[in-house]
């Protein structure tokens, strides 16, 4: 047995065909795509590259993604499969005192996250958790990686 996939990977010889993606173990990881986070804050930044198409091209594969993983989660007899977990910028605290040192010194964008006491984080239209079905995951965090500072990897272990 494997430790992870790259162990199983020839250089040279191994193909994605080699890795057929199995439903039951699979996710859509949706990271920080969020208000806070899409508005740009600068007529520069609104007519940035990211802004202008990153950003919206971005937002229409990511609907398709969910469309498709929530009907197959949905349409599934015993659950746990395709799930949808959102990771989003949200402090437990008002003064942000939670947030993270790396998010603290790089600028007030993220040393000011929204808080879950009175203003809690709003998701895009296009893009926002679902309780229709089975329902998505949220996860709030407050730094850089989603890994070594939330419970996804427990949630994905389920």
């Amino acid at each position: 047995m494997y430790g992870s996939l790259a162990e199983c990977v020839i250089p040279g010889k191994s193909t994605r065909n080699d890795f057929p993606l199995i439903p039951s173990r699979c996710a859509l990881l949706i990271i920080d795509v969020q208000e806070h986070l899409s508005k740009p804050a600068t007529d520069k930044e609104k007519n940035s590259y990211f802004f202008k198409e990153a950003l919206p091209r971005s937002v229409k594969n990511i609907e398709k993604m969910m469309k498709n993983f929530r009907a197959k989660r949905d349409s599934s007899p015993r659950g746990g499969c395709c799930e949808v977990i959102f990771t989003y910028l949200e402090s437990s605290t008002k003064d942000c005192r939670d947030v993270s040192l790396d998010y603290k010194l790089s600028g007030s964008k993220l040393a000011n996250l929204p808080n879950s006491s009175t203003s809690p984080a709003e998701f895009l239209p296009q893009v926002s958790p679902s309780s229709e079905g089975r329902g998505d995951i949220k996860i709030p965090k407050t730094s850089c990686s989603v890994f070594p500072s939330t419970n996804l990897h427990y949630v994905l272990r389920n």
